[in-house]
């Protein structure tokens, strides 16, 4: 069966992992048997949905203190639920607090092995730490478990590129920003510099063919 709507939650966005479905938003489950019938669920508590909702529109006007505030009385009503942990490592990144995000991080991925945001979210934060070998790993882990789909899947994949430019592949890191932009990642630009990709204009060229 494929899963389109949360009852908890009623998001749209739900990704199938094995036999579980989960909905990036509230981390509502749906177990399948081998037919692929829901035989058990793991709702989110509407309390929780509806702090989860003013959380993100906290984090959506930069008042990340209050954002934490919220997102903390989340997860202490439900401990185990990796969107919640993952939300964290977001709110403690924007505050600075950055071992503070990856602990968050890498407990919700004890909790869910396939959260690819919080592997995503470990990368940029060792390209931004200029980790580049530390951030490899976490980006081919967390790639391939996004949707496609998903914009986050490019906001991710562009910041790979970084770690491509900066693992000694530069082309093949502009190609990968380029395909981003296709699909409408805006800051190409910023990423080129991070990953010190520089376009060539006619007389470096011609400088090139003297050296």
């Amino acid at each position: 069966m494929i899963l389109l709507k949360c009852e908890a939650c009623g998001g749209n966005e739900l990704k199938k992992q094995g036999n579980v479905y989960e909905c990036t938003f509230c981390g509502s489950k749906y177990i399948l048997d081998t037919d692929e019938n829901i035989i058990n669920k793991n709702l989110t508590e509407d309390d929780i949905i509806s702090k989860l909702v003013y959380a993100n529109q906290l984090h959506e006007v930069d008042k990340y203190g209050e954002e934490l505030k919220i997102l903390t009385e989340c997860y202490e009503k439900d401990s185990s639920n990796s969107g919640i942990l993952t939300k964290l490592g977001r709110c403690y990144r924007s505050l600075n607090y950055i071992d503070k995000a990856i602990e968050y991080y890498n407990m919700a991925i004890e909790i869910n092995p396939n959260e690819a945001a919080a592997y995503s979210n470990i990368g940029t934060i060792h390209i931004l730490r200029g980790d580049y070998d530390k951030a490899l790993p976490y980006y081919e882990k967390g790639l391939p478990l996004f949707d496609k789909a998903d914009f986050d899947y490019w906001i991710a994949y562009a910041n790979y590129a970084v770690v491509i430019a900066k693992q000694g592949d530069p082309k093949r890191a502009d190609e990968m920003i380029k395909e981003a932009e296709l699909r409408g990642y805006k800051n190409g630009k910023i990423l080129r510099q991070m990953a010190g990709i520089k376009k060539k204009g006619i007389l470096s060229g011609l400088k090139s063919l003297f050296s």
